[in-house]
């Protein structure tokens, strides 16, 4: 059954038009798929099993999420959460969903952490979806860039 998430409920003066996208649910958990609170940049998106992830390890873990953006130039970008970061060293890697992507949305996650496992459990709230606007571009191929004050100065060039 196809259901539509209504992903801007923001009480606010100014009216912005809703994106919908359509959204169907395969989880074990039937948790939702929901923001954490009415300002939130993100969708939660829970663990569809348990699991242990080691010091050092990376996980590809389900969330039981599958979307449909109708929308050109947006694509949703799987982020970390910011108290998994903190207190046990879990991070996303990778994270763009692209919009004709139809399959369940999956999670890699790795543990930074030097000596704690990290455990999980059905439901457990491991990532999150923020949609995201972007532009596609042409690649036009040149002999010659322009100059800027910048350069070719990257990797900390301006500062930390």
């Amino acid at each position: 059954m196809t259901s539509v998430l209504n992903f801007a409920k923001v009480k606010s003066n100014h009216r912005k038009k809703i994106m919908r996208v359509e959204f169907i649910d395969v989880s074990t958990h039937k948790r939702g798929f929901t923001y954490g609170s009415e300002l939130s940049a993100g969708i939660d998106l829970p663990a569809n099993r348990g699991g242990v992830i080691y010091p050092g390890q990376r996980l590809m873990i389900d969330t039981g999420l599958k979307i449909a953006i109708e929308e050109p130039g947006v694509y949703a970008r799987i982020a970390p959460r910011s108290g998994l970061a903190l207190r046990h060293g879990i991070d996303v890697m990778a994270g763009v969903v692209d919009a004709d992507y139809r399959d369940q949305i999956r999670v890699i996650l790795i543990n930074h952490h030097p000596q704690d496992v990290f455990t999980f459990e059905v439901g457990d709230r491991i990532a999150q979806l923020i949609f995201t606007r972007c532009e596609h571009v042409e690649l036009v191929e040149a002999s010659s860039l322009s100059q800027t004050q910048r350069g070719t100065g990257g990797f900390g060039s301006t500062g930390v």
